[in-house]
């Protein structure tokens, strides 16, 4: 009788040491990079909260935040802040406003805050805090995001419409998101 290993018995104790030392390696590279994309996720979800980032990219033709003109309006008591190039447009009556603000970069793009005594709130919807509040989203497709934040039993309502201006989705939404988070009220 001998004793020992036949040659195709180390071969065979090889491959599997082999086999398990590759499936750790492949399982703690799909750990670390689920951990890498959960933590840009909730950093993103942070990002949502901080007034004042501005992570989200902008289009070149925002220019950058800190260039961004206000508008103040001392009877209804807010401030909005947009990019510069977009053009105050000439008031109106709007049908149930009290106060209407317009802006536009020729038909692109299109931004207006209402502020209107009544208006129908909706039951299922997304919410953005920010300094001033917490702002419900109503209409969030591609050419258009609207949310509103109320007030002294006021809503302010803030709607975007664009016209194949911006990139993509996430910078319209980025460019929305960054317009509501610099909204203030005065008092």
């Amino acid at each position: 009788m001998r004793s020992g290993l036949h040659p195709g018995s180390i071969i065979l104790i090889l491959l599997l040491i082999l086999a398990i030392s590759g499936l750790i390696f492949v399982k703690s590279i799909v750990s670390n990079t689920f951990k890498e994309a959960q933590t840009g996720v909730e950093a993103g979800i942070q990002d949502r909260f901080d007034p004042f980032s501005s992570k989200y990219s902008l289009s070149h033709h925002m220019g950058a935040i800190e260039t961004w003109i206000t508008f103040t309006n001392e009877r209804y008591k807010y401030k909005i802040t947009h990019p510069r190039f977009w053009n105050r447009l000439e008031s109106r009556n709007y049908p149930g406003a009290e106060d209407l603000y317009e802006a536009a970069l020729s038909s692109n793009v299109k931004l207006s805050l209402t502020v209107q005594k009544i208006f129908v709130e909706p039951k299922e919807t997304a919410k953005i805090k920010t300094l001033e509040g917490t702002f419900t989203i109503f209409a969030d497709s591609l050419e258009t995001k609207a949310a509103f934040i109320k007030k002294n039993n006021l809503y302010y309502i803030i709607r975007i419409q664009q016209n194949n201006y911006f990139g993509s989705d996430q910078e319209f939404l980025g460019t929305f998101y960054n317009i509501l988070k610099r909204f203030e009220f005065l008092d």
